[in-house]
């Protein structure tokens, strides 16, 4: 069995040689080398005469071989790249080896581009110069298609760009616009049912005074959204101003605000060393007051509320954490959690207008930090938000 393999091998191994050039042995191997290179390469001497050249040159340029060295290197050339030419001829003159890129022209007139390497040899007493000649016409042609889609691509890109500034300048004006003119008949209202409530609720059965109180409350929430939606159309025109803030002075007067009328509510807040920011300080101030209203309110349910802040470095940044024991939300909903008027729970349980968390990630986007949440349903939630050092 081990014979019948080793002959298998032999005849294998002689297959494979009747592949195989054969080359004179009594020969200059480099000889041989320079005939049955893959790469066309042109000798000429220095009055450009080509003297020698091997298979793959006569090949790519077309000539028979006779032909082709009665030629002179310039007469490869297209006449646009002569000058050039003889440039590449007069820096070989301190550089013994170079690269440069070129077009030759084949007998067919037909054109291409290579990249030449000339480097200057001594045959016997003679100097000359071997060029390696490799055709990099689909290389460049690749690359010219990939410049013009880049192009093509940057300009779309502008396109789209200045566009979507379009829409939004266009949308940020409107809801301005809007949420301003609004203002004057909803105080109109809010004033009438004022009137009403005061002066005339004893004439008004009980229905009647329930939707008195019903106009007053959703006028109230009007005016609230209202209050937002200038916020957001204001921080999309405002730029931010950085200074070092200090953190830990932000949430804590934050904190003292928003509880202020807590009542009898038991509130254990932790608030952990926070390092100071580089960040606009209004903006920073509104993000910290809106994180924290929803902690709080979303831990109303509980006996004992629970909130807790701290941070840590990250990749370079400074990351905030907002931790809470309230009632969570379900994170398959998360991708909606960011956006404007969107709302995870019932107005019914909580009130809001859906658009404190947007007010976060705009202030969050102004300062190229990110901001992502953690929850489960009923275990409460965690915040976070980073600020590049």
């Amino acid at each position: 069995m081990k014979k019948e393999e080793d002959k298998q091998d032999n005849a294998n191994s002689i297959d494979l040689l009747k592949d195989f050039q054969q080359i004179d042995e009594g020969g200059d191997i480099f000889k041989q080398m320079f005939k049955y290179s893959i790469i066309p390469t042109i000798i000429h001497d220095m009055e450009m005469t080509i003297i020698n050249a091997n298979d793959s040159a006569v090949r790519e340029f077309g000539y028979s071989r006779e032909d082709f060295l009665k030629k002179k290197i310039f007469d490869l050339h297209i006449e646009s790249e002569l000058d050039h030419s003889a440039e590449v001829l007069n820096q070989m003159q301190v550089e013994n080896k170079l690269s440069v890129e070129t077009s030759f022209k084949r007998k067919d007139g037909s054109v291409f581009i290579a990249e030449a390497t000339p480097c200057k040899f001594m045959l016997g007493n003679k100097p000359v110069i071997h060029v390696f000649i490799q055709d990099i016409t689909e290389r460049k042609m690749a690359m010219k298609k990939i410049h013009q889609f880049n192009n093509e691509l940057e300009d779309q890109v502008a396109k789209r760009t200045k566009e979507l500034k379009l829409k939004n300048s266009e949308l940020e004006s409107f809801s301005y616009t809007v949420s301003h003119d609004l203002r004057a008949p909803l105080r109109a209202i809010s004033n009438y049912s004022k009137i009403l409530n005061e002066d005339y609720r004893s004439n008004l059965d009980l229905d009647g005074g329930e939707i008195i109180d019903l106009i007053m409350k959703n006028t109230t929430k009007m005016s609230h959204l209202i209050d937002e939606i200038l916020l957001v159309s204001r921080l999309d025109r405002e730029t931010a101003k950085k200074q070092d803030i200090n953190m830990q002075q932000v949430f804590e007067n934050a904190y003292s605000d928003l509880t202020q009328d807590k009542g009898e509510r038991k509130i254990e807040f932790r608030l952990g060393k926070l390092s100071n920011c580089q960040a606009d300080k209004t903006m920073i101030t509104q993000l910290v007051t809106n994180l924290l209203s929803n902690a709080i309110k979303y831990t109303r349910p509980r006996e004992i509320s629970k909130i807790e802040v701290s941070n840590y470095e990250s990749d370079g940044s400074c990351v905030y954490v907002v931790k809470d024991n309230g009632v969570g939300f379900d994170m398959q909903y998360y991708d909606r959690l960011f956006n404007i008027f969107e709302r995870l729970h019932k107005t019914s349980d909580f009130d809001g207008t859906g658009v404190g968390l947007s007010i976060v990630r705009k202030v969050i986007e102004y300062h190229n930090g990110t901001v992502w949440a953690e929850s489960k349903l009923n275990e409460g939630s965690t915040f976070y938000f980073s600020i590049p050092i």
